[in-house]
């Protein structure tokens, strides 16, 4: 399990967010995420997503956007535990993600919420591509957010996407 760089980017963000950009929340009724001011919010379904929030562009030529979306799926059961969940979607990854690379999982419970994280890298299209999700359960629906980014532009958004990440919680 790959439990110590999880909570070192939770120490990180628990610190306090970067001093250097300016950070906007979204608040829904079922859920609230930090992001960066200059960054995209949609929320009008694009593709299949509750929520995909992305940069701009790098260049003229750069053809995708470093991107955090949001997923929905009703579960139809209240019994599968999220680890179970968690591998049993893991497990499938290979057959939907061209070149799938896995890197490692994480699962932590902290002040009576559970998160599942999976990273892996792999191919969509032309793009060699870095995923780094967050499950959690609210009742029977799972709550899959990811952040996406072109494998060579992980370094540039490392610290971004994790305090992302880490600042979404679920509404009770």
């Amino acid at each position: 399990m790959r439990l110590f760089p999880f909570l070192l980017a939770f120490l990180m963000a628990s610190l306090g967010f970067a001093q250097d950009a300016a950070w906007d929340t979204l608040t829904t009724e079922d859920f609230t995420i930090r992001y960066p001011s200059t960054w995209t919010v949609d929320q009008s379904g694009t593709m299949g997503t509750e929520l995909f929030i992305y940069d701009a562009p790098n260049h003229d030529d750069d053809l995708f956007s470093e991107n955090v979306n949001l997923m929905l799926s009703d579960l139809m059961s209240d019994t599968i535990a999220l680890m179970d969940y968690g591998e049993s979607q893991r497990e499938l990854l290979p057959k939907y993600i061209t070149d799938y690379e896995y890197i490692g999982t994480t699962y932590i419970e902290q002040d009576g919420k559970a998160f599942y994280q999976i990273e892996y890298n792999g191919r969509q299209g032309s793009f060699n591509l870095y995923f780094n999700q967050l499950m959690a359960f609210k009742g029977d629906v799972i709550y899959i957010l990811t952040f996406t980014a072109e494998q060579d532009q992980v370094e540039a958004y490392r610290n971004i996407a994790e305090q992302m990440l880490l600042s979404f919680e679920l509404v009770e």
